[in-house]
């Protein structure tokens, strides 16, 4: 995989956070305690927590555990009020891959069940080449942008990225995987969900061509 300019890197970590609240109340990163029927859904951070949030729109209760720039899941330690959280979710949410150890540490403590459990690197099939395969000679070059995060605070992770969010393809196999399971947990509004996702994905296929725009003019 070849490297791409730091400034369509760029671009890809804000879209991946603008995406994520396109079709969401984004203000709100912990769940409400009044969330009744809704379905609780506790993810590692925001990112993954707004793209739920958009899936699930009214019928989800979010919970980031991380909400703040400052926070470093590389090394944030869990609390016990996280792992409360995660004891009490329908489903959960990580980027996985070694980011968010803590997660998938939380996930095996708590013996949460593996249907339940949403992995961003492995619905994305990056990890194992599956997804770069599957969009060859389409205009993915879904690099190593190491260049962008500066080898994301002096730690390298090898010729595979897990910082899967980069990637707009990748986030829009999230949400569709999050409205296949959200409409198993809530069959009744099974339409909404894959509603949201839809909407979610043009918006993603609308970035897919910007930085299209943006590959040929480098």
């Amino acid at each position: 995989m070849r490297r791409l300019p730091i400034r369509v890197a760029g671009i890809l970590t804000a879209a991946a956070l603008a995406l994520s609240a396109c079709s969401a109340d984004s203000g709100n990163d912990s769940a409400d305690d009044g969330g009744g029927d809704t379905i609780r859904v506790v993810a590692s951070t925001n990112v993954y927590g707004n793209i739920l949030e958009s899936v699930g729109g009214e019928f989800v209760s979010v919970e980031s555990i991380i909400n703040r720039p400052s926070q470093d899941p590389h090394s944030y330690e869990a609390t016990a009020r996280d792992k409360l959280a995660v004891s009490n979710a329908a489903v959960v949410v990580l980027n996985g891959g070694g980011y968010d150890s803590f997660m998938e540490t939380l996930v095996q403590e708590e013996s949460v069940a593996p249907e339940n459990v949403l992995n961003a690197v492995e619905i994305s099939g990056l990890e194992d080449g599956a997804h770069d395969e599957a969009h060859d000679g389409e205009g993915h070059d879904h690099a190593d942008q190491q260049d962008a995060d500066g080898d994301h605070a002096g730690h390298s992770h090898g010729s595979f990225n897990e910082h899967v969010w980069y990637d707009p393809a990748a986030m829009g196999l999230l949400a569709e995987a999050a409205a296949e399971r959200l409409a198993e947990l809530d069959p009744e509004n099974e339409q909404a969900f894959r509603d949201n996702a839809a909407t979610f994905n043009s918006g993603i296929q609308e970035l897919e061509d910007r930085l299209a725009e943006l590959r040929t003019a480098a």
